[in-house]
């Protein structure tokens, strides 16, 4: 499938969005260790979300880094944690997104 407005920015699904909340906040309470398993469960719905609208890769990660950069700071993350974290969300789309491809 693919998108019918390439210029309007990737947007993942309510449920991805949620699981990015809930890391957000586990990353703010325990560091970025702790919430390895959310953000894989972040970067497997953003791309499969991606795949089923026929989105590249470089999209969705734009649409991670913004979400980040809006949520993090509401949620407390600054500095290494957040950068850690957020490298690892990063990484974490790029493998998932070629794993289906």
């Amino acid at each position: 499938m693919i998108r019918s407005d390439p210029q309007a920015p990737f947007s993942y699904s309510p449920r991805t969005r949620a699981a990015l909340g809930a890391a957000l906040r586990k990353i703010a309470a325990d560091g970025a260790d702790g919430a390895a398993d959310l953000l894989d469960e972040v970067a497997t719905g953003a791309c499969a979300d991606a795949h089923g609208d026929g989105e590249s890769i470089e999209r969705v990660i734009v649409a991670i880094k913004r979400e980040w950069a809006a949520g993090a700071p509401a949620h407390g993350l600054r500095g290494r944690d957040s950068a850690v974290a957020l490298a690892r969300l990063v990484s974490g789309c790029i493998r998932e997104y070629f794993r289906h491809c």
